[in-house]
């Protein structure tokens, strides 16, 4: 989530738009994923306050971040480097320019490629989690057909196949459930002759200091609003606490969920820019992209452990 002057999105929903616009050569990507790939062979990044809607369209109201990947020249010129790190972390990256015509035709290939293991553990899978394991890739070819015509052609991939995580660990300070609510002591949990005195009135968190013993608690099972719906088709619940702990683990990169994250990638960009100078003071831009985007994500956002036994289903015999 970027935010220019306290101006933002923190809507995370697949129609929900950002209010910061993200360009790639300042041609704007309402879905990208160049803050999830690494930066590599980029020539300046542009963070432009808002509003920006007349050159870079909607989604500018906040301002605009410009990524400007470095462009071919008739100099020949190549890099390479590599890192290495604790939790088998490797980076590999490198370019390539080549001058094919003299001051007519360049190509420039570069390319990024990243993997590690994650920072977090999942004490319920025993796994390691929040890896990364991506590469990306560009082919950039400058065109001077005409001496005051310059055409740049570009293409770059972006993959990632692990297990990112969208969002990490989740404190809380359990609060409880009251015994009664305006004069209302509430019911039975499902039909299972389990009194839940006014459950509805727990948010299942309450206030509480980050720094606080009281913040690695688990949230109060009872509140959620899925357990007692879940008995309206077909479950009985058995009014367990739906969680198994009453506190979780204290490192912040420890967490118990069901399901190790999977976080999948495919993205493919091509731009088409075009620059006429038509006179000294003067220039006609022409910018064409394309952009096919592909993304699937799963991951389970509960991070506290279940208790087993929680629901019991129930049989045609109401048994």
């Amino acid at each position: 989530s970027i935010q220019i002057r306290g101006i933002g999105t923190q809507a995370i929903s697949v129609t929900t738009d950002p209010a910061v616009a993200v360009a790639f050569n300042d041609q704007p990507f309402l879905r990208n994923h160049f803050f999830e790939q690494e930066f590599y062979d980029v020539a300046q990044v542009e963070v432009l306050r808002g509003p920006q809607g007349t050159l870079y369209g909607r989604n500018a109201t906040a301002g605009v971040v410009n990524l400007t990947s470095a462009k071919p020249t008739d100099q020949f010129e190549a890099m390479a480097s590599a890192e290495f790190g604790n939790y088998h972390q490797r980076r590999l990256e490198g370019m390539i320019n080549l001058p094919i015509v003299d001051d007519r035709l360049d190509i420039r290939i570069a390319g990024e490629w990243t993997k590690r293991q994650g920072y977090s553990f999942n004490e319920l899978t025993d796994q390691r989690i929040d890896g990364r394991d991506l590469w990306s890739g560009r082919v950039t070819i400058g065109f001077k057909p005409l001496e005051n015509l310059q055409t740049y052609l570009i293409w770059e991939h972006f993959s990632e196949n692990d297990d990112r995580m969208r969002t990490a660990k989740q404190l809380c300070n359990r609060m409880p459930v009251p015994e009664a609510l305006g004069g209302d002591a509430g019911g039975t949990i499902g039909g299972s002759g389990v009194i839940a005195p006014a459950n509805y009135g727990s948010q299942g968190c309450q206030m509480s200091s980050l720094y606080s013993p009281e913040a690695f608690q688990v949230p109060n099972g009872f509140s959620l609003p899925y357990y007692f719906g879940l008995g309206s088709i077909g479950l009985t619940i058995t009014g367990k606490d739906p969680y198994v702990s009453a506190t979780q683990s204290r490192n912040l990169r420890v967490i118990e969920t069901t399901l190790d994250p999977i976080y999948r990638v495919k993205s493919d960009i091509a731009e088409f820019n075009a620059d006429y100078g038509i006179t000294s003071a003067l220039t006609l831009t022409s910018q064409t992209a394309f952009n096919h985007d592909f993304l699937w994500s799963t991951e389970d956002y509960n991070r506290f452990n279940t208790s087993p036994g929680v629901f019991a289903a129930v049989n045609d015999d109401g048994i």
